[in-house]
């Protein structure tokens, strides 16, 4: 029987989205923003207007220009991030583009050498975003929430995610180990 992490906390707390590791995505004015996690780059993808990405972002490349811009304000922790991405204008495919950003995000996450060495050493085991809050999407709620108590429920988005960023990164592994390049 599988193993499963079901809670991010002590060593699997680099797989939740609120862990610092730098990711970075073009907008679509052109310019590459740079974001501090990836709960940051996921809250301000719901907009289609990057010029709203700046308080999620550290700064931002302008490719035109050739130059990097730091952002003059600190970008939101991942809370007031996760707050603010509620009260943007939330563009109208995003819940169809939703999990693709994320797992997009997440790719770039774990080409990060520590946390890709991390999320290889959960092997085969079922990687489950449990929560308390009940969030039923991204996670699997244990039944211990504001609701009042239940049975575990949940889609687990995140948790799925990060199996399939596993796999991938398994898979880049094993092509390395049978000499096969990069370019490949």
């Amino acid at each position: 029987m599988a193993v499963t992490i079901a809670f991010f906390g002590g060593v699997w707390k680099p797989f939740s989205n609120f862990y610092d590791a730098v990711v970075k995505w073009k907008g679509p004015s052109g310019r590459v923003f740079v974001f501090p996690r990836t709960e940051n780059g996921y809250q301000a993808f719901k907009s289609l207007n990057d010029d709203d990405w700046m308080p999620f972002a550290i700064g931002y490349y302008d490719t035109e220009e050739g130059i990097y811009h730091k952002c003059e304000q600190a970008p939101y922790w991942a809370v007031a991030a996760k707050k603010a991405g509620k009260k943007l204008n939330i563009r109208p495919d995003w819940e169809l583009v939703d999990v693709q950003f994320m797992l997009d995000l997440n790719r770039q996450k774990y080409d990060h050498p520590a946390l890709k060495k991390l999320l290889l050493s959960s092997k085969d085991a079922i990687i489950q975003e449990g929560n308390y809050w009940h969030d039923t999407r991204w996670g699997i709620c244990n039944g211990k929430c504001f609701k009042g108590p239940h049975k575990p429920e949940g889609k687990n988005f995140l948790g799925l995610v990060l199996m399939q960023v596993r796999d991938e990164k398994n898979a880049e592994v094993g092509k390395k180990k049978d000499g096969e390049s990069d370019e490949q």
